[in-house]
Parts: C-alpha cells; sequence; structure tokens
C-alpha cells in the first residue's frame, strides 16, 4: 500500500500536525489509510451513492440508487451508457474498501425509498442468483459486495413518517429480508436522537473524537438535548391525503464529526413544502449546528438548501449529487456563494458530480466559480480533523485518476 507522504506547506503558513494525502492529478488517487475520513460521492449520472471509511475502517454506503432515463435534461450516464449503476458502485467501493483489510461493508444505510436512492425497476432489470429480488440500486451493490447490517428509515413495519410508495420497494425489502434469513445480516429502524447506533466497529477506543449524530428522520428531529428528539409532524390521521409528509421530507438525516471536522448529510431534505410545518431545514440545522462539509440536500432543486439551514451550518464545502440540468439551481447557487445573503464566510465551494451542458447557461457565471464540476467527488479529513482536502476523480475509466485537487481547508 503506498501511504500518505508530507506535502511542502510552508505557503499556507503553519505546518499541519498531519501529512496530507500525497494525490497528483492525473494518477490514482492514493488508498485510505487508518486514522483518515473519507467521504466519496461516487458518481454514475444516474443516481445518488456516498461511500464512507471511518478513522479505524468502519465502512458504510449511504444510498445507491439507479434511474436509467434518457431524456434531455439528464446528464451523460457514467462510465457509459452500458454499464448499470450498481456494477459501478461496487466496483468502487470494493477498490476503496480493499486498504481496509474488511471484505464487507459494515453499515448499508438507505435515507429514503425513491428510486434515485434505492434503485428502479425495468423489464430487463436482472434477478438475483437466489431468485428473491432484483438486481438494481443498492440490491445491486449488496449482492457483489458483502454488508453486517442495513438500517432505514422504516423497518419493520415501515409505518412512521409516510408508508412507501414506490413500485420498486418491494424489491427492497426483499432484498434485506433475504440476506437476514440466509446471511444473518442485521436491521434497523433509524432512531433519530441517538449516537449510539453508527459507531466505529473495529477500533473505537483509539477514535473518542469520532461520532456520528443521529438528527433527523420521519419527521422527528433531535432536540440538542441528550438523546430527546421532537415530531414536527401532525398525525396523518388528522390530515386530508393531500397534506400527508411525502417521501424526501421523511429521508434520514445525520452529522458525521471527527475532531473539530463536521460533516452534513440529509437526503432530499426540501425547504419548500405544501405545508409550512413539514419544512425540517430550519429544526434540523438548529439541532446540528455549523459543520466545515455538507452534501446538498435534494441534489441542489430549487426546493432545498434554504437559508435558515445555510445560515445554521455555514459550510466551507458543499457537494452535489446531481443529474439534471436543473441541477444546482442558480438561486441556490448565489444563496451559497453570497457573502451576504445566507452566512458570512470567505470559503464557499460548491462541487458537483455532473454538469448539464446547459446548466452553465443558465446559472452563468455562478458555475465558474465551482472549483470542480464533474466526476467522483471525495472528501479527504486528515487524522484529528482539523484539516481536509476535496479530490476530483475521474469517473470513466475505472482507474479513480484525480482531476483536481483542493485545499486544504481548515477546520474551525
Amino acid at each position: 500500500m503506498k501511504f500518505f507522504i508530507p506535502l511542502a506547506i510552508a505557503a499556507i503558513g503553519t505546518m499541519s500536525a498531519y501529512a496530507a494525502p500525497k494525490a497528483e492529478v492525473g494518477k490514482t488517487l492514493p488508498a485510505w489509510s487508518e486514522g483518515y475520513l473519507d467521504i466519496h460521492a461516487v458518481n454514475t449520472g444516474q443516481g445518488e451513492c456516498s461511500f464512507m471509511i471511518f478513522p479505524d475502517g468502519t465502512s458504510m454506503l449511504v444510498d445507491a440508487g439507479e434511474c436509467r432515463s434518457t431524456t434531455p435534461n439528464i446528464v451523460e450516464p457514467k462510465p457509459d451508457s452500458v454499464t448499470a449503476p450498481y456494477l459501478t458502485y461496487a466496483r468502487y467501493v470494493k477498490h476503496f474498501l480493499k486498504a481496509t483489510g474488511n471484505k464487507e461493508l459494515d453499515y448499508m444505510l438507505l435515507t429514503h425509498f425513491h428510486t434515485d436512492h434505492m434503485g428502479e425497476l425495468h423489464r430487463d432489470t436482472p434477478r438475483a442468483e437466489c431468485g428473491a429480488y432484483r438486481l438494481t440500486g443498492i440490491a445491486g451493490v449488496g449482492d457483489i459486495v458483502p454488508f453486517r447490517r442495513v438500517i432505514d428509515r422504516g423497518w419493520p413495519d415501515y409505518a412512521e413518517g409516510v408508508e412507501p410508495v414506490s413500485k420498486a420497494f418491494p424489491n427492497y425489502l426483499n432484498f434485506i429480508k433475504w440476506h437476514n434469513e440466509n446471511r444473518g445480516v442485521e436491521i434497523e429502524r433509524f432512531r433519530p436522537g441517538r449516537a449510539d447506533q453508527i459507531v466505529l466497529c473495529h477500533n473505537a477506543g483509539k477514535y473518542p473524537e469520532f461520532q456520528v449524530r443521529n438528527l433527523a428522520a420521519n419527521g422527528r428531529v433531535w432536540t440538542g438535548v441528550d438523546t430527546i428528539v421532537r415530531d414536527h409532524f401532525i398525525d396523518r390521521a388528522l390530515l386530508p391525503k393531500n397534506q400527508w409528509p411525502d417521501e424526501n421530507q421523511c429521508s434520514i438525516v445525520m452529522r458525521v464529526s471527527y475532531g473539530p471536522f463536521d460533516y452534513f448529510t440529509g437526503g432530499d431534505l426540501p425547504a419548500v413544502t405544501r405545508c409550512e410545518w413539514q419544512n425540517l431545514e430550519a429544526p434540523v440545522g438548529a439541532a446540528c449546528g455549523p459543520v466545515e462539509a455538507m452534501k446538498s440536500n435534494h441534489h441542489m432543486n430549487y426546493d432545498a438548501m434554504g437559508v435558515p439551514l445555510l445560515a445554521a451550518l455555514r459550510p466551507q464545502v458543499v457537494v452535489v449529487h446531481n443529474r439534471k440540468a436543473q441541477q444546482p439551481d442558480i438561486e441556490v447557487l448565489r444563496r451559497i456563494q453570497s457573502k451576504t445573503r445566507a452566512y458570512a464566510g470567505d470559503v464557499k465551494d460548491v462541487y458537483s458530480t455532473n454538469m448539464h451542458p446547459a446548466t452553465p447557461m443558465v446559472a452563468y457565471p455562478n458555475t465558474q466559480q465551482m472549483p470542480a464540476t464533474e466526476g467522483h467527488i471525495v472528501i479527504r479529513v486528515l487524522p484529528g480533523g482539523k484539516e481536509f482536502y476535496v479530490y476530483s476523480l475521474d469517473d470513466r475509466s475505472g482507474r479513480y485518476e484525480v482531476t483536481s485537487i483542493n485545499g486544504p481547508y481548515k477546520s474551525k
């Protein structure tokens, strides 16, 4: 394994306590090493997928979507139009998981039950060898990469928030049930407010400064006190059906912390909702507090990333998993990049996994301020969490060559 080599950083002022990874443009990203926190936005142009390696080698896959649309507002599929997205995700995970010395994922988490996070079904979707489910999205990845535990927002009865309505949901359910019954995989409902559900599995005592805090799901939001949560949704029995919460509003929300570094991920949580009480961005932001980096809510569509959330989180780095021409939305970009509209800050860098050719025509010149607009996006946090880098990787070759290097960013 090639380990990280110190870089000359005198030009940025004080010397870091830990050396940054010696990544080079045009060469494969060096492997993860113990003590580092890696957060990958894995790109296929056909769904959202995040892969994390925690400081002790604990691994977690968050979503693995598959929507093989070909309408004009959709970006080109990556690496090509033939390879199924689940195969791309699985190959990526296996490549980077190898450095941990583990052959299985510790956690597989699904934020909500939409196909661009879970996987869709179509006429030629192949069936797993066991025959119990079909290979698409997260089920396809889990058929290739062994995993120990599944966490979603509704197991076992899926009665909280809103009942799943996607036609692909039964396939996901068949997938996790088969692995539970035949492989001993554990399945859990995500528990908002807790900091002991997603934990380091291999050497927790060495990294007491690491924590995953469950912030919200199904309308229940952590209050910031102990493990107490508040239910922000109104009982569906009291509401007409057109005022029920939707799937996006029920998304799982988490904060990953490593020393002074904090990262926010909130599925497809929106800010624009039918009823004001369905807007969870404000209470979630207040519970979370400031972060260094975040995954954009709802692919940075017009209806997400409102001022209350941004003012509370104040991220230096925002990563957008996107696949449509309307993503990222120009008004949201302006909101983040402005030094006065949402929150103050000299560093406000937005990275996206894709850029449709039409987007810069509408969002000019804001897209020109983005450090990277295509590829797998990797946040690599140095041991202790005081600094981090952001890399973009080539998403066509399968060799994961670095295409841009940005940093170091300083955790505050």
